[in-house]
């Protein structure tokens, strides 16, 4: 069953969501995420099952990321056991993966978000 999950609890999370398919989730980035979108974004990764055998990280939406926001992305990256894969990264984010060596630990790859999802329908959590 898919479920997914928008954190509208917090009035600045808008760029944030993800979809938990199985032991599989999705974190969907969308917009400018920085330091406003930091604590939401880190509350998603925190979230996130420790069992959860794959993450994949859609930024095909990302318009600007901070420091705040690539420090999320490798806390997620260091503290899962299994792969994380980064989706449809804009120029200027691989840029910053590349400076802080954290394309080492992130598997990119490009393509639509559909690969990663199935047909059930998702259901919107407050």
């Amino acid at each position: 069953m898919t479920q997914t999950h928008k954190l509208n609890s917090l009035s600045s999370c808008d760029e944030v969501s993800y979809h938990m398919h199985g032991r599989q989730a999705v974190i969907v980035l969308r917009g400018e995420i920085d330091i406003d979108i930091q604590s939401c974004f880190a509350r998603v990764a925190e979230m996130l099952h420790p069992h959860t055998d794959d993450i994949v990280v859609d930024a095909e939406g990302v318009e600007f990321i901070d420091s705040s926001g690539i420090a999320v992305l490798g806390q997620i990256a260091h503290n899962h056991p299994g792969r994380v894969t980064l989706l449809n990264a804009p120029p200027t984010m691989l840029f910053i993966l590349e400076v802080t060596q954290l394309i080492d630990v992130i598997r990119l790859e490009s393509g639509h978000l559909t690969k990663y999802l199935d047909s059930a329908v998702p259901t919107h959590a407050e």
